[in-house]
């Protein structure tokens, strides 16, 4: 069997009721030679029962069970086991565009890009997700290097890059624990490589009690991305307004989120 051309990458820990619309969002792809990667982390809720059943169900997809090992670390055995020429991941409440596949390669060709992400639109809990029909000539691609400096302005499930690529900068850094994207990007950026993106959205992010950090860790949270930010101000030449910016930025942050969105 041949390698297939991209590697679609997902980590889940816990991830019902929205990995199968994930995966799911995968399958109905125009493009077709990809291979699907799914490492469970270590899930208790019935996440394993369902991923177990899916190679049987398509060829196409590798599910590798683990105890729970961490994201980054999780992460990393994905790309670890990919045998595709470019890497693509999809968070595991998220949804790909039925042509996300197909638009990206084509912009890849067409600008002879190493790494690209989309544009994305946001979806609530379980809100169903209405797509448009692309078309790759009406595509903007842009570069978003320099806007790193002030936040991450990439979503991580938008994103597909030569795999050699993700391998030479060491893949995720497995000592964070979150910003592990903001931070891939970054040293992607280091190494040359332009952090492009394109429009239209062809991902939609999943906003849900679970993942926010307002409930979770938040100090834990900011506290690491202010850590990131910094040295990526450090990294690519940020000035003072920069450092200005992320300070502002991290005091917001520790305002309670009752009293921030009451301002708006």
């Amino acid at each position: 069997m041949s390698d297939p051309l991209v590697s679609v990458y997902m980590t889940v820990r816990d991830g019902l009721p929205y990995v199968a619309e994930a995966v799911e969002s995968v399958r109905q792809q125009t493009f077709a030679d990809w291979e699907l990667i799914v490492v469970d982390d270590g899930s208790r809720d019935g996440t394993g029962d369902y991923l177990a059943g899916l190679p049987s169900a398509d060829d196409r997809i590798r599910v590798i069970p683990t105890a729970g090992v961490g994201r980054a670390v999780a992460l990393n055995l994905a790309l670890a086991q990919a045998r595709g020429f470019y890497v693509a991941n999809l968070d595991a409440d998220d949804l790909a565009h039925p042509q996300r596949l197909e638009i990206q390669l084509g912009l890849m060709r067409r600008h002879r890009l190493q790494y690209l992400a989309s544009a994305s639109q946001f979806i609530r809990d379980a809100e169903a997700v209405r797509w448009c029909t692309v078309d790759e000539g009406a595509c903007e691609v842009a570069d978003r290097s320099r806007r790193l400096l002030r936040r991450n302005p990439i979503n991580h499930s938008s994103v597909i890059m030569e795999r050699r690529l993700c391998q030479a900068v060491g893949g995720y850094d497995e000592h964070l624990s979150s910003q592990l994207d903001y931070d891939l990007w970054y040293r992607l950026c280091r190494a040359g490589c332009p952090i492009m993106r394109s429009t239209p959205a062809l991902v939609a992010k999943r906003l849900h009690a679970r993942q926010s950090f307002e409930r979770r860790r938040r100090l834990h949270y900011l506290w690491h991305s202010y850590r990131v930010q910094r040295r990526v101000i450090a990294g690519l030449g940020g000035a003072w307004p920069d450092r200005l910016y992320m300070i502002l930025r991290l005091c917001m942050g520790l305002v309670p989120a009752g009293i921030r969105l009451s301002r708006r």
